[in-house]
């Protein structure tokens, strides 16, 4: 008896780990940390970089290794232009 949805599955698999690899490997890119999907026609990345700069490198990236898919990057940028404020729980007891 065989599996109908095998080879498909498989192939998906396999297609998602090509991205995955491409992302990780790709010098302009190197985002280990990026979420990837395979969406009817579409590739969803998700996740968060450090530059608008990255962000626009992934979607080109994609586009150069899956030109017959859509890519819809919804990677966010990192905003570091925020301080990083203490929590209340670790302000001392005033006297």
């Amino acid at each position: 008896m065989s599996d109908v949805n095998g080879p498909e599955s498989e192939t998906t698999e396999y297609l998602l780990e090509r991205i995955r690899t491409a992302l990780i490997h790709d010098p302009r890119v190197g985002e280990l940390e990026l979420a990837v999907n395979l969406v009817d026609d579409r590739v969803v990345v998700t996740g968060t970089v450090h530059t608008p700069d990255r962000r626009q490198t992934i979607s080109e990236v994609l586009a150069e290794i899956l030109p017959d898919r859509r890519v819809e990057n919804l990677t966010k940028v990192l905003d570091t232009a925020k301080p990083i404020e203490a929590s209340e729980g670790s302000m001392g007891a005033t006297t």
